[in-house]
């Protein structure tokens, strides 16, 4: 269950936001944006949005969104303003200050726990793109997949990646999904299937014949944990091992044939 912190001042407005949140994410409070800051900064990992009374924002010149944008740290979290009115055209001046969303009520607690959670999901997204971009500068792929085999991101496309079209994106998508090799594919499967029952890793190296290339990748899978020790997902590190393979298998062939009595 997610963690939100709700920064509101005991009025109306807070008890109607409470009674809908309660249930369905955990809760902090605090009345002020400065004991707002404070408690990100204490509770960074486990703060997953923050709601905060619009009246206050503009009050004190939108001073907490503009804290909260200018700390890389905090830009995974969004932070959604709530109102006591249905909105005016004044208001929209939020989204310009770089808010997540707008809440006002009366509102169903099914729809306002979803338009929180798309929020994370938006800011998630966000967040692993500019991981994707920092990460693609390295010569390996590093990825990420939950617990059915889909990924989460991918640094690099390799050969055997099926792309479509201009847009494409790996995510969401399981190895029998997107690899031209199905036997490689389903062979991925079988091992990141393993590493989710045990909790252990694994490496190995794979031949890849792919449209006339031929490739050796080295995959280097560990499990990932959560709070609780259970495994909620595998990352990877895939290293194009080709030259060092070819060469192993080149000396084994000298040594094999060095070592043969002559007729």
């Amino acid at each position: 269950m997610e963690t939100i912190l709700a920064i509101l001042p005991d009025s109306p407005l807070k008890d109607e936001f409470m009674e809908l949140l309660t249930g369905e994410f955990v809760v902090m409070t605090t009345d002020s944006a400065v004991k707002g800051l404070a408690i990100v900064d204490d509770c960074l990992e486990q703060v997953s949005a923050v709601l905060i009374d619009l009246a206050i924002e503009q009050i004190n010149g939108f001073t907490f969104i503009k804290a909260m944008n200018s700390e890389p740290l905090y830009s995974s979290i969004p932070v959604i303003a709530i109102s006591d009115h249905l909105p005016e055209e004044s208001d929209m001046v939020v989204f310009e200050e770089g808010y997540s969303d707008l809440l006002t009520p009366p509102g169903l607690r099914q729809h306002v726990a979803k338009r929180i959670r798309n929020a994370i999901r938006a800011k998630d997204s966000f967040t692993y793109t500019e991981m994707e971009h920092m990460l693609r500068q390295l010569p390996s792929n590093i990825f990420l997949k939950d617990v059915e085999g889909k990924y989460v991101f991918a640094t690099q496309y390799w050969n055997h990646i099926r792309q479509d079209g201009k847009h494409w994106t790996i995510r969401g998508k399981t190895d029998l999904d997107i690899r031209k090799d199905k036997e490689n594919a389903k062979k991925a499967m079988e091992a990141d299937q393993e590493i989710i029952r045990t909790g252990k890793g694994s490496d190995y190296i794979i031949e890849e014949n792919v449209n006339g290339v031929k490739e050796y990748l080295e995959l280097i899978k560990r499990p990932v944990f959560d709070a609780k020790g259970n495994v909620n997902g595998i990352i990877a590190l895939i290293n194009d091992v080709t030259e060092r393979q070819l060469l192993k298998m080149e000396l084994e062939k000298q040594r094999q044939e060095s070592g043969k009595e002559p007729q």
